[in-house]
């Protein structure tokens, strides 16, 4: 690995990391554990642990996520859905991981699916959908494309986290 590669790992891990506690607070208020700030209300200060947490949060992204369900790819000028797109959809098991990707991006904001080469059948991409707790891309502001990504993992907690840069 050369110095710019490393500077960038350097550069896109402290920009995860400090995004951490953000993502931390989406959770807390997805999962219901997030105390709402105070409204202005007055509230006696023997009557403050009474409050009461409502997941309104969770269930509206629920709602919304549920209903974000792909059925099919049609591409232009065609009629009927593109079946090789559909298989690759199917075998990458998209069916069920492209819910946790809507529910990240609605959660976070963001989602990441990377796509690369598949060592086991390499006529069909690999296609994995990545947390943004997880994962971060540099974008260039004038074309918004991807220059760079660095994925975070776990291959042996004991030893470490690791990781792919894109």
């Amino acid at each position: 690995m050369n110095e710019v590669e490393l500077d960038t790992i350097d550069r896109l891990h402290a920009e995860l990391v400090a995004r951490e506690p953000y993502a931390q607070v989406e959770s807390a208020y997805y999962e219901g554990q997030q105390r709402l700030a105070s409204m202005g209300l007055a509230i006696p200060p023997e009557m403050r642990d009474l409050s009461v947490i409502v997941n309104w949060p969770g269930m509206f992204v629920d709602s919304i996520e549920h209903r974000m369900d792909v059925e099919g790819f049609r591409l232009a000028g065609q009629w009927r859905g593109d079946e090789q797109l559909w298989d690759w959809w199917q075998y990458n098991d998209l069916d069920e991981e492209s819910s946790l990707a809507h529910l990240e991006a609605l959660i976070h904001g963001r989602a990441y699916v990377c796509v690369g080469y598949n060592e086991d059948n390499p006529e069909i991409p690999l296609i994995t959908v990545e947390s943004p707790r997880s994962m971060i891309v540099e974008t260039d502001p004038r074309t918004r494309r991807v220059t760079a990504a660095l994925r975070l993992y776990e291959p042996d907690p004991p030893r470490g986290v690791g990781c792919t840069l894109y």
